[in-house]
């Protein structure tokens, strides 16, 4: 009975000590550093952001596209992001000829070579003349959105968004014979259903935008989750110039224009789903530096021109930062430039490491300090490099909609028996659905992948 005993114990010891020995296997982590981070006021070569310029090209049978593009950007070669305004008006009685599509592809063609991202703004005038350009017949307008959808789709990949509805003065929607809400749902709806779902489309003021979805809520896979805003009179009065009224919500109603108050509350929650931009004009209260910061930043704007109104531009580069930051000192153009659209800042992150789950967390806080969010699909990791190879841990976190100085965590945990013994250093990496790094503003990255910490091993 002894000699059972004697056997059971050493049975159970030997079980012990191997699943000891199994059990401390891969626990080979000593010790985790992570780096403290530094606020960059560097540069990001972000898409889909900063200032523009305008660049004019009337479509004719005739046009030449590779010498237009030449003579127009030629001088335009600091931007990344530009508007193009294509002209119409040669076909305001007739549908595009098959030679007006050519050109029109062959002018998307040519831009392709200028490395830069595109506003576009299909319209008939450029002259403040719009009742004498604009076809007479709704149905001719909704015919060359047929008729041009395909080429936007093709160019969709070097297209930020689409502004106005091919209507009025400039194309700015203004001084049209198509502002009532019929017509605005008609085009918008024809635009929305001849271009691919990913293409933002937007219209002038907030309160078109609600005539032509008939809400105030941005709802997943309708056109409120595309159409966004562009704003040719920002703050350039307390009404930016008609864009808002007077009226509050509760007494005009959704489809009617508010208050500047209410507009920039509608604004602050569509326009982190969608883009919104255009020009600040005259020089106002309203546009001074610190005041345009926080409105710029209610708005979520991620496009400006460079050109209008140069009173504007120059009382910004004259202003200067003093909020004791690392921008403290800084011009407020250069300011305003840096923080238009999205501009990640990540802070300390942490490693922490679960005996019994042999498991590290690794968390990062990351805010974004641009005006808006980026609006499009990113990816976050963490990257373990090691003399004997490279892990990457997918992080889990909202990215999508943070703006304005808001931040979130992205957090992901690791079993250590996934990684090979050894030493790592730890990277934080972002991309794009297209596999594009998306840079973040420290001024320890010298690479897009941003160094987070390292682990020691035993």
């Amino acid at each position: 009975m002894r000699k059972k005993r004697w056997w059971l114990l050493l049975l159970v010891l030997a079980f012990l000590i191997v699943g000891g020995i199994m059990f401390m296997r891969h626990r080979w982590f000593r010790a985790a550093e992570a780096l403290l981070l530094t606020e960059s006021t560097r540069m990001l070569e972000t898409a889909d952001q900063g200032f523009y310029y305008i660049h004019c090209f009337e479509i004719s049978d005739e046009m030449d596209a590779s010498t237009l593009v030449a003579e127009s950007y030629g001088w335009d070669k600091d931007t990344k992001l530009s508007l193009l305004e294509i002209n119409l008006r040669q076909y305001t009685r007739q549908p595009l000829s098959e030679e007006a599509l050519a050109n029109t592809r062959s002018l998307f063609g040519t831009l392709r070579k200028e490395k830069k991202r595109y506003v576009v703004r299909f319209l008939y005038d450029l002259e403040g003349k719009n009742m004498e350009n604009e076809p007479t017949r709704r149905c001719l307008i909704e015919t060359h959105m047929r008729q041009l959808g395909d080429i936007v789709n093709e160019n969709k990949d070097i297209i930020y968004t689409l502004q106005g509805l091919f209507i009025g003065n400039w194309g700015e929607m203004n001084g049209t014979r198509y502002t009532d809400m019929e017509s605005l749902r008609a085009l918008s709806r024809t635009l929305a259903s001849v271009t691919d779902d990913d293409v933002f489309l937007s219209v002038r003021v907030p309160m078109q935008w609600r005539q032509c979805t008939g809400t105030e809520r941005v709802i997943p896979g309708t056109l409120t989750a595309r159409l966004g805003l562009f704003n040719d009179g920002m703050m350039g009065n307390e009404y930016d110039l008609g864009s808002y009224a007077v009226g509050r919500r509760d007494d005009v109603g959704i489809i009617g224009k508010w208050c500047r108050q209410d507009e920039l509350e509608f604004q602050d929650k569509l326009c982190r789903y969608v883009p919104n931009g255009g020009e600040v004009v005259y020089d106002t209260e309203y546009n001074d530096f610190e005041a345009a910061v926080v409105t710029l930043a209610k708005m979520h704007v991620s496009y400006l021109n460079l050109d209008y109104d140069r009173s504007v531009i120059n009382k910004w580069k004259a202003s200067k930062v003093r909020d004791g930051s690392v921008w403290d000192g800084t011009d407020g153009l250069t300011y305003m430039d840096r923080h238009l659209g999205c501009r990640f800042v990540a802070d300390k992150a942490r490693i922490d490491y679960a005996f019994f789950p042999n498991e590290l967390t690794v968390t990062v806080p990351l805010r974004n300090v641009g005006f808006s969010p980026l609006y499009r699909e990113v990816r976050a990791e963490a990257v373990f490099v090691g003399t004997d190879g490279t892990f990457v841990l997918p992080l889990d976190g909202n990215l999508q909609t943070i703006c304005s100085g808001e931040g979130t965590e992205l957090v992901g945990k690791l079993s250590l028996s996934a990684l090979k013994r050894g030493d790592y250093d730890v990277f934080l990496r972002l991309t794009d659905r297209e596999g594009k790094a998306v840079a973040v503003a420290v001024e320890e990255a010298s690479s897009p992948e941003v160094p987070i910490g390292r682990i020691r091993a035993k």
